[in-house]
């Protein structure tokens, strides 16, 4: 599947430079791609409708994340 002019699969991942991972996925009818942060029973999401943003919120929301677990704010990675 095709977006932003890059192809993307049913397993597509982002990878932050910790070492966090996001499974990636296409809305064709909105045209956004949105995915969920992987190896965590957290909700943490990001998306974005260019491939730029997309990668912008994932590294963001893993931040955030990052700086959430260290504030005991959410659960333990898993």
């Amino acid at each position: 599947m095709q977006f932003d002019g890059l192809l993307f699969d049913v397993n597509s991942v982002l990878q932050h430079d910790s070492g966090w991972k996001g499974k990636v996925c296409i809305d064709e009818e909105s045209g956004i791609v949105h995915g969920r942060l992987l190896q965590t029973d957290d909700v943490i999401t990001f998306e974005g409708k260019t491939y730029e943003e997309l990668v912008n919120d994932f590294h963001n929301a893993v931040e955030d994340y990052i700086v959430c677990k260290k504030n005991k704010k959410f659960g333990k990675k898993s």
